[in-house]
């Protein structure tokens, strides 16, 4: 009797486990590589947070889009850089988290100066956020 509920608590985590796995694997693969994927729309910096304020960026949500603005902060915590775009006095920022393939490129990025990402639109909280971002 207690072999049969201990196999049915192996069953149970073995099942858990494996959906964990696979749940994990596909959240990573899904959005592994934003150079492969279509840009939908190109934007500057001032158009998307007009959009945003706008609330009409639904239909840009998990697509891949491209944004041409100033860079106004690089952030770096737990092994990921962070772009903070902007054009001009705006309190809303664009938030341009890199895939880890970019590093090399953040050193050559100045303060201040011109930039254009490519990034997956996740959404907005106080900002517009892209994430699996690539410099072009």
């Amino acid at each position: 009797m207690i072999k049969r509920h201990l196999d049915k608590i192996f069953v149970a985590v073995f099942l858990l486990i494996s959906i964990t796995i696979i749940t994990i694997d596909l959240i990573t693969k899904s959005d592994s590589n934003t150079n492969q994927k279509r840009t939908i729309k190109q934007l500057t910096t001032n158009e998307l947070i007009f959009e945003y304020k706008n609330q009409s960026l639904g239909q840009f949500i998990e697509k891949a889009i491209e944004v041409d603005g100033i860079l106004k902060e690089i952030k770096y915590k737990n092994d990921i850089y962070t772009l903070y775009l902007t054009d001009g006095d705006h309190k809303t920022y664009i938030l341009c988290e890199l895939q880890s393939d970019q590093i090399e490129k953040v050193s050559q990025l100045n303060i201040g100066k011109r930039v254009k990402i490519k990034g997956i639109l996740k959404g907005h909280l106080m900002d517009v956020i892209l994430l699996n971002c690539v410099i072009i």
